[in-house]
């Protein structure tokens, strides 16, 4: 089939298909068929074309979702690289106390058991908050 051929076949489809007739898929089908059309080849098509449009749209967005989530990510840890040691330690304390929800408390836990009664450093522990609350947002 010619670039014109395929392109009035599409165009039949197309008008076929918006059309405000109450026909039945056989009907449509019997009609597009009747005029040259390959209906199943046009439908695979259709369906390859949906199919790829679909998955640009869906990588699309995964990619801007990460893309917001990494600049919290770097905003976080940005805002944390100010904070004062003490104010890291009270942060902690109050997650561990459950001040921001039961599974925050839990990692808090959970860090602290890993630690076998090791002091954190600080970068340890402004780690450990980016990363609590990054994984909130």
């Amino acid at each position: 089939m010619s670039y014109n051929e395929e392109f009035d076949a599409w165009e039949r489809v197309a008008n076929l298909l918006s059309s405000e007739e109450v026909a039945t898929s056989d009907e449509h089908r019997a009609e597009l068929e009747s005029e040259g059309v390959d209906v199943a080849k046009s439908i695979e098509a259709l369906r390859a074309l949906i199919r790829q449009t679909y998955q640009a749209r869906l990588r699309e967005t995964a990619a801007a979702e990460r893309s917001v989530k990494l600049e919290a990510l770097q905003l976080t840890v940005v805002e944390i690289a100010g904070w004062p040691l003490e104010k890291l330690r009270q942060w902690l304390s109050d997650a561990e106390r459950g001040r921001f929800g039961a599974d925050v408390a839990g990692l808090t836990m959970a860090y602290h058991r890993n630690k076998e009664d090791k002091a954190a450093t600080e970068t340890e522990l402004r780690s450990l908050v980016a990363d609590i609350i990054a994984s909130k947002k």
